[in-house]
C-alpha cells in the first residue's frame, strides 16, 4: 500500500448484483500518514495519484465527513487529501467542519491539481471547514481543485473510474476558511478547469 490512502471505494457483488460501496459517514476523526526516514523522497513517491488520503469514487449514496482532519497527505497528480469523483448530485458528498493542513499535490513530470481536495465530475459540499497551509508544491488549486476529465486528459484517472455517465460538476462552498493556501500556476485557494 501508499504510505497514505486510508480508504477506497470499490465494487460489491451480491446475488449477482453489483454495487459501489463506502463509508456512509466517517466522524471525529484525524488522519496523518506514516512518515518515513527520508520523508521529502517518499513522500512524493510512495503517494497514490489522487487522493492521498481518501478516494470516494463513484459511490452510489451520500458520503459525509464531519469533524475529519487531514495532516501532511500527498497525492503525485490531484487530490493531496481527497479526491471525489464521478458522483451524481443525488449522491451529494459533504464535508462539514473539516480540517485540510499542510496537504499538496506534487510529481517531478506533470501538472498537478488541488492540494487539499480534487473534485472530478462530482458534486461536493464544503461546510464550515478550513484550509490552513496547503499547496506547498501544487501548480493548481493551493485548497481545491474543481476538473472534468476531459480537462485532466482521460489517460490520467480514466482507468479508475467506476461508473460511466455525465455527471454536474459544482462545488458549494459555506462558512469556510482559506489560510496561507499557494498555488505556483493558478488557483491559490480554489482553480477551476473544464475542458
Amino acid at each position: 500500500g501508499h504510505r497514505g490512502r486510508c480508504f477506497s471505494s470499490g465494487t460489491q457483488t451480491m446475488n449477482g448484483t453489483s454495487s459501489i460501496v463506502f463509508l456512509h459517514t466517517l466522524r471525529d476523526v484525524t488522519m496523518v500518514p506514516v512518515r518515513r526516514a527520508h520523508q521529502e523522497l517518499d513522500e512524493v513517491n510512495d503517494s497514490p495519484n489522487v487522493g492521498g488520503a481518501i478516494l470516494i469514487n463513484g459511490v452510489d449514496h451520500p458520503v459525509s465527513l464531519i469533524d475529519v482532519t487531514f495532516v501532511n497527505f500527498t497525492a503525485r497528480l490531484i487530490g493531496g487529501a481527497i479526491v471525489v469523483m464521478d458522483v451524481p448530485k443525488h449522491n451529494r458528498i459533504t464535508l462539514f467542519r473539516a480540517m485540510f493542513m499542510e496537504c499538496d499535490a506534487y510529481n517531478d513530470v506533470e501538472e498537478t491539481y488541488g492540494a487539499g481536495l480534487g473534485v472530478i465530475n462530482a458534486y461536493v459540499r464544503v461546510i464550515k471547514s478550513t484550509f490552513r497551509f496547503n499547496g506547498k508544491r501544487v501548480h493548481n488549486g493551493g485548497a481545491i481543485a474543481l476538473v472534468t476529465h476531459e480537462y485532466l486528459g482521460n489517460d490520467k484517472v480514466g482507468s479508475l473510474q467506476m461508473t460511466t455517465g455525465t455527471f454536474t460538476n459544482e462545488l458549494y462552498v459555506e462558512g469556510t476558511g482559506f489560510f496561507d493556501n499557494k498555488a505556483s500556476a493558478s488557483g491559490g485557494a480554489v482553480f477551476a478547469g473544464q475542458g
